[in-house]
């Protein structure tokens, strides 16, 4: 066996390794890392036009969200961008998790359904985790970043952290 087939399987056993502590960790988030444009696309475009609608959400509806938004990193978020030719793609997304959110808080038996109670800490932990992509990518294109935008990162204090 020589050196380039020792390092093949090195590598193979290190992703196996660390696909697992990813796993055992919950933080095996990147089911998206592999999806077509083709998918991510759809997610894109669904949020955008859930933006639009003004019906309540069920929460039925607002799980399959909830791990989308875990998913999403910059690594999605810049492939979309090279679809769509924007770069704030995270946007839509960013709203569409404070629109589950919001959803979610305001059923009426928020306070006494676990699930319910559940899904806005999964909903919340992903709106963190968009707002992180958007910092990275804010960094990297820090022009053409539309009002509104400025004032959702505002509203969780991250701008701040662009002017370091």
């Amino acid at each position: 066996m020589n050196q380039l087939e020792e390092l093949a399987i090195q590598v193979r056993i290190l992703e196996k390794q660390v696909a697992f502590l990813l796993k055992i960790n919950g933080l095996d988030l990147s089911a998206l890392r592999n999806a077509p444009d083709t998918e991510l696309l759809m997610w894109y475009r669904n949020a955008v036009t859930l933006l639009g609608t003004s019906k309540t959400i069920p929460p039925e509806m607002i799980s399959p969200w909830a791990e989308i938004f875990l998913q999403l990193s910059e690594m999605e978020l810049h492939r979309i961008a090279d679809l769509v030719e924007y770069r704030h793609t995270w946007e839509p997304f960013y709203q569409v998790a404070v629109k589950c959110m919001t959803h979610v808080r305001q059923h009426a038996d928020f306070s006494r359904d676990l699930h319910l109670q559940q899904l806005y800490a999964v909903l919340d932990k992903g709106k963190r985790n968009i707002r992180d992509a958007a910092v990275i990518i804010l960094t990297e294109h820090p022009k053409g970043l539309p009002p509104r935008a400025k004032a959702l990162l505002r509203s969780d204090d991250v701008l701040r952290h662009l002017a370091k």
